[in-house]
């Protein structure tokens, strides 16, 4: 294999290196930019070399409190009861929708011209196709 040697540094160099990106503030990558490594290296010297409790700051673990069983309770039946009006909601659009929208077209006689939801036009009350139009292959 013809690649690159690998490279070997002495502990005091990351050592230093650790301790820069501890005291100067600067962050990883520029840090390790800046002393040719890559990112990476440097991250796994600061697990090596940092000592516990001097990394760096880290948002704290906040935790929220947990609510009482009885908050859940209370909370869950809000839930079902919002559910409850959302479907009976949506069951009556579903209702009204399914009625087609009819305007009367006097051109049209005595039916009326329909729009349904998805903007197709018919004829209402629908015409009974047999009496209306002759079947075009009897004979």
């Amino acid at each position: 294999m013809s690649g690159r040697k690998r490279r070997v540094f002495p502990d005091a160099f990351k050592r230093e290196a650790v301790d820069r990106v501890l005291t100067s503030g600067l962050p990883i990558g520029r840090v390790a930019a800046e002393l040719g490594l890559h990112e990476t290296q440097l991250r796994r010297w600061m697990r090596w070399f940092a000592e516990p409790g001097t990394g760096l700051a880290r948002r704290p673990a906040t935790q929220a409190p947990t609510p009482s069983p009885a908050d859940l309770a209370a909370e869950n039946a809000r839930l079902k009861r919002e559910l409850l009006r959302a479907e009976m909601e949506r069951d009556v659009l579903k209702k009204r929708m399914a009625r087609p929208v009819c305007k009367l077209d006097f051109k049209a006689g005595v039916r009326t011209v329909c729009v349904n939801v998805s903007g197709m036009s018919a004829l209402w009350p629908p015409p009974r196709w047999r009496s209306a139009r002759p079947d075009p292959h009897k004979r």
